[in-house]
């Protein structure tokens, strides 16, 4: 998780798509999310979006 923001994978019902749902760290746990991203082909491309958009992390991939 990075600072300020937690999230959830989440994947379509075929499996073919993945999205995250955002919360602000201290949200409550059954709080609607602060935001729904846009569908991505892979876990790989949902999680390295959190790291460089919300976790601030410093990737190659960023």
């Amino acid at each position: 998780m990075g600072g300020k923001y937690r999230y959830e994978l989440w994947s379509s019902d075929d499996n073919k798509s993945y999205y995250l749902k955002i919360w602000l760290r201290d949200a409550s746990h059954d709080s609607s999310p602060y935001r729904t991203t846009r569908a991505f082909t892979s876990t790989r491309d949902a999680l390295i979006y959190f790291d460089c958009n919300y976790a601030e992390k410093n990737l190659p991939e960023c």
